[in-house]
């Protein structure tokens, strides 16, 4: 996989997208270096119900319909580069589908007790904010995506609950080099702090960025370059963990896609990356 990612939420990323990547900086339940922290949404933390964070109460679908709706979700995101091209006709729709796929959740489902389906890669497919903004900032300030001479590769969220991390990578592919050769590609990588806080939610902290660059010529031998780590420097320059924390409920999750909603209100919907590695 080419290098990439943010931070939590999923700064922003001042660049262009392309392909299958989302946003790198805090979104749907990243927190960021030093960014403000979001309060909570009503109804939200620990224990707090799919419908906590927009999904409606209804019956649930019979038990066999939660494939075909997940069939349903994947199809209303493709095509819409995680959400920066959709129409507002379009992101009602994978609204709509997704909350019918909340509905066919689990009722039991507590990650307090059990956070191993989440544990994996999670590749973004499509991200709200993205779409209600056109930018690669999402919710934060960023440069229209069209604008940006950076495009946006593959975004992925690394979940390691026995190591208590998540990591936002993002694929940054930056403009060809004047001499020729492959495109160096940038990836960043936002580390967090992982902790199952409720019954289906995550909280996340933000504590350091890793980058490195790959791709011929120079930029491809540079080392990786990490900034220190946040609790490690001095007390005054030192932002706080509630500062830099966030969270997002998972009101679905399978083997094959997750939905979340963060404290923002971001909707997003990942598909599970490792199983895509596995097939290949």
């Amino acid at each position: 996989m080419a290098p990439g990612t943010g931070r939590v939420v999923d700064g922003a990323v001042l660049f262009s997208s392309d392909g299958d990547g989302p946003p790198a900086g805090p979104a749907e339940g990243e927190a960021g270096g030093g960014g403000q922290a979001r309060g909570p949404a009503p109804g939200a933390g620990a224990g707090a119900a799919p419908a906590a964070r927009g999904a409606p109460a209804a019956a649930a679908p019979p038990p066999g319909a939660a494939a075909a709706l997940v069939d349903r979700l994947l199809v209303a995101v493709s095509g819409l580069d995680r959400g920066l091209v959709a129409s507002r006709a379009e992101q009602m729709a994978v609204d709509d589908a997704c909350r019918e796929l909340e509905r066919a959740a689990p009722p039991g489902a507590d990650y307090r007790a059990d956070d191993s389906p989440l544990r994996g890669a999670w590749r973004l497919v499509y991200s709200s904010a993205f779409a209600l903004t056109g930018s690669l900032g999402g919710q934060r300030p960023g440069p229209p995506a069209f604008l940006s001479p950076v495009r946006l590769g593959r975004v992925e969220q690394r979940i390691r609950p026995g190591q208590g991390t998540l990591d936002n990578v993002v694929d940054l592919l930056l403009p060809p080099l004047p001499l020729g050769g492959a495109a160096p590609v940038a990836q960043v990588c936002l580390r967090h702090d992982y902790e199952a806080a409720g019954r289906l939610t995550t909280r996340i902290t933000f504590t350091e960025t890793v980058v490195r660059v790959a791709g011929d010529g120079p930029l491809g031998s540079l080392p990786s370059l990490a900034l220190p780590p946040l609790d490690r420097l001095p007390e005054p320059l030192r932002p706080s963990r509630e500062s830099r924390g966030a969270t997002f409920d998972n009101t679905y999750v399978d083997a094959r896609v997750r939905v979340s909603r963060g404290d923002r209100g971001e909707l997003r919907v990942y598909v599970r990356a490792d199983e895509e590695e596995g097939a290949r």
